[in-house]
């Protein structure tokens, strides 16, 4: 019987390919990951948007192995800045768990990190008179950001 890496990450990985099959859809070009972890002791359970309708993404990780895991963690959108939670999206009072962009777990520990959405776009560039320097006829504000009624979310 073949040795597994670290006591099993390819039976977590083999769980979750059993109990939720990847779905796949067509489109003109790939999607970019949302996170990306480096250690396969470290499984990325939920990215979501935060409960508040802030706009924040919140991620939740585990150590699944049983040991001790540092993984780095890189999230493939813009953000301000990243806090650790408890399970109600609540900041914790302690500091965040992610240091330098690295995540060190206990076994089996569970971990939330929220993280502040940066800027969703660059302010227009303002003009020598002082108005934005959009098209004609809109105030100084872009055709795409003068039809928009909400913050985009994703």
């Amino acid at each position: 019987m073949p040795t597994l890496p670290r006591s099993g990450h390819l039976a977590v990985a083999e769980g979750y390919r059993l109990n939720l099959p990847m779905r796949t859809a067509r489109g003109a070009h790939d999607v970019a990951p949302l996170l990306v972890v480096d250690d396969p002791a470290v499984v990325v359970e939920t990215v979501k948007l935060a409960e508040d309708r802030s706009g924040d993404v919140v991620v939740r990780l585990y150590e699944a192995l049983g040991g001790r895991a540092t993984a780095s963690i890189r999230p493939g959108f813009a953000h301000s800045s990243v806090v650790g939670t408890d399970l109600l999206e609540r900041p914790l009072p302690a500091p965040s768990a992610l240091v330098g962009g690295r995540l060190a777990l206990r076994p089996f520990q569970i971990v939330t990190l929220r993280f502040a959405r940066g800027p969703a776009e660059p302010p227009a560039p303002r003009s020598p008179s002082g108005s934005a320097g959009g098209p004609r006829g809109t105030g100084g504000v872009s055709s795409r950001a003068a039809t928009r009624t909400a913050p985009s979310r994703w």
